[in-house]
């Protein structure tokens, strides 16, 4: 017998779920977009998505599918010290030069402790991998494991110490790191190599977290990641550097060739489907029955086989994606709330409600939170959420937002139009429609934009949390 409380919907991490529940993203993974293929086959090195798309899933997915040829390192970024890494290029260049030329150390040194730990991955000749070996021992690179290490042995051994060249005298040389770096670039492209290195790099997004946001290293990374990648190519390895990034992130980098990356070297997440039928024929749904026929294969359709038809007169699916940004975590999340209120093997109406109510004050609510930290301060965030409640509706005005704000001792100093673009920008809101039916949210069009003449909708997720009757 069929029953919804047996299945396994998830984590809210992607790492987790892959360390305990690794058949979900074996066996579950729904490839959007075919990004997996794009990833591995084509020259596309940028992830873009949404918080919560499924950027961390991909990386996941890749380690724990990788077949024989292809090894799969994926480093995070997660509290990596960005203030400090343009510090480690000593001289008086401009900032954003130190920043790429630290990031091209940091990559390169990344690349050849992989190829160096590959049984298969051999020098051109034993000299060189002599010369290879005693490098990252006397350095102590072999013993780092993070990229956040590097920064700070590299910070604190001084590179001029290292010994580059060898010669019958036991002597330093003293050098720049430029020249260190061309050094190892000239080792990694002598070594021959018959598997596929792809060096996956997660946790951009904790720049967002660093004080006075350093975009600029951001910029850097991509723009060495490219030229490392045409280097690798040009000189037959098969390396692949790819960078995980938020579309909201990357959307605020100052870079002038931004349009040109996104066009000739990313790949999107894009769960938002078009079409009349949207809902039903979507790749989320498509993704939870994948993940439910894992535990019941006969399940064809799970709304339809545990849920009831409708939910306040409307199609069930239509009405639960309205709870999400239309992103696998959220809808995910959703399940699993409903889950927990689960008492029999079917959802009842009331299970369905309470669920809802559970979503929107323990993930939904807490996860816009979360989003909006690192574009406005953390102590305003509380505040915002408490203006949205007072308004009691869904709906509210440019002037009622503006008037609350300049009322708030907490939000002393910030723009109520700022901080309606931070909230726009996240689908926390999105803007009203004539008919008072729905709303414009960014989720479903990254090109609409927020303006002070616009009325405003909350999004429906928030509601329940806000005590905002629907």
């Amino acid at each position: 017998m069929t029953d919804y409380r047996k299945i396994v919907f998830g984590k809210t991490d992607a790492r987790e779920e892959s360390a305990e529940y690794p058949d979900l993203l074996m066996n579950g993974y729904f490839p959007v977009d075919n990004i997996s293929e794009q990833v591995l086959k084509t020259d596309k090195f940028i992830i873009l998505g949404n918080k919560g798309s499924g950027k961390t899933a991909l990386s996941e997915y890749l380690k724990l599918t990788s077949d024989a040829n292809t090894i799969v390192d994926g480093p995070s970024l997660k509290s990596f010290p960005f203030k400090v890494l343009g510090k480690i290029v000593a001289g008086e260049s401009e900032p954003v030069l130190k920043h790429k030329l630290a990031w091209r150390w940091l990559l390169l040194v990344r690349v050849l402790q992989n190829l160096v730990l590959d049984p298969d991955a051999k020098p051109s000749t034993k000299k060189d991998l002599r010369k290879t070996t005693e490098f990252l021992v006397q350095s102590g690179l072999m013993d780092v494991d993070s990229l956040s290490d590097l920064v700070k042995l590299t910070s604190s051994l001084s590179v001029k110490a290292f010994s580059i060249e060898h010669t019958t005298r036991e002597e330093t040389a003293d050098v720049s790191l430029d020249l260190i770096i061309n050094y190892v670039k000239d080792l990694v492209v002598g070594f021959k190599e018959s598997h596929r290195h792809l060096l996956v790099i997660d946790g951009v997004d904790e720049i967002l977290t660093a004080r006075g946001i350093p975009f600029l290293s951001v910029v850097a990374m991509i723009h060495e990641a490219q030229d490392l990648n045409l280097f690798f190519r040009a000189g037959d390895l098969p390396v692949k550097i790819i960078i995980l990034c938020r579309t909201d992130l990357f959307e605020r980098l100052p870079d002038p060739d931004k349009n040109k990356l996104r066009r000739d070297c990313s790949c999107l997440f894009n769960w938002y489907p078009e079409g009349s039928d949207a809902a039903k024929d979507s790749d989320l749904m498509s993704m939870v029955n994948m993940r439910a026929r894992l535990v019941f294969p006969e399940v064809d359709d799970l709304f339809d086989e545990f849920f009831p038809s409708d939910y306040r007169g409307h199609e069930i699916r239509s009405e639960l994606l309205g709870f999400t940004r239309f992103t696998p975590r959220d809808l995910l999340q959703l399940l699993v709330s409903i889950q927990h209120r689960c008492t029999a093997p079917r959802v009842s109406a009331e299970t369905m409600e309470k669920g809802l109510v559970d979503y929107s004050l323990e993930y939904f609510l807490p996860e816009i939170k979360d989003e909006m930290a690192g574009y406005l301060p953390f102590d305003s965030i509380d505040a915002i959420m408490e203006i949205l409640a007072s308004f009691r509706s869904r709906e509210f005005s440019f002037s009622a937002f503006d008037q609350a704000v300049q009322q708030s001792a907490r939000l002393s100093g910030l723009s109520s139009s700022d901080i309606l673009k931070v909230l726009f920008d996240c689908s926390a809101i999105g803007l009203a429609s004539p008919s008072g039916e729905g709303g414009q949210f960014k989720y479903r069009n990254r090109h609409a934009s927020c303006t002070q003449s616009d009325r405003f909708v909350i999004h429906q997720g928030l509601c329940k949390g806000l005590d905002i009757t629907l």
